[in-house]
């Protein structure tokens, strides 16, 4: 019976030894694990890390090429209107040379009618003062002929 005890005694022995193998390759397994999780742990938070650099410098890149496009456009709008200036201008510097014209169009006209008015007024002073001479004449000539005609 001291046998059988002591063979139990044993195989309880052996069984918790057994037993406490089995939980220290359980613990060994663990703390491995748990490295290995550490290590991943890293090395998602590296690439989370440089994930979130990415992200932000692109949101900076984006930005500089939104505030390049921005002042672009404003170029392109201040070009816009320069050159819609620059036609208005044009258009009226025409306008005033076409208006211009025609006042000089309308001064010669009117000058030339003055002129002609003037002709005319010269034309007229002229045949009436050789018409009166003509007259002077005839009444001179009339005169000497009675003149004459009494001696």
């Amino acid at each position: 019976k001291a046998k059988e005890e002591q063979l139990a005694a044993v195989s309880k022995s052996n069984s918790s030894m057994h037993y406490l193998q089995l939980r220290e390759a359980d613990v060994l397994r663990l703390e491995e694990r748990t490295k290995k999780l550490a290590v991943r742990r890293k090395k998602v938070e590296k690439e989370e890390s440089k994930t979130e650099e990415i992200r932000e410098r692109t949101k900076e890149r984006m930005k500089k090429e939104q505030e390049k496009a921005h002042i672009r456009q404003e170029e392109l709008q201040e070009q816009r209107i320069r050159v819609r200036q620059k036609k208005d201008q044009d258009r009226a510097m025409h306008e005033q040379a076409r208006f211009d014209q025609m006042q000089q169009n309308r001064k010669k006209i009117e000058d030339t009618k003055q002129q002609q008015e003037f002709r005319k007024q010269e034309l007229m002073e002229f045949i009436r003062v050789r018409r009166e001479e003509q007259r002077k004449l005839l009444e001179e000539e009339v005169v000497q002929e009675s003149g004459e005609r009494r001696k």
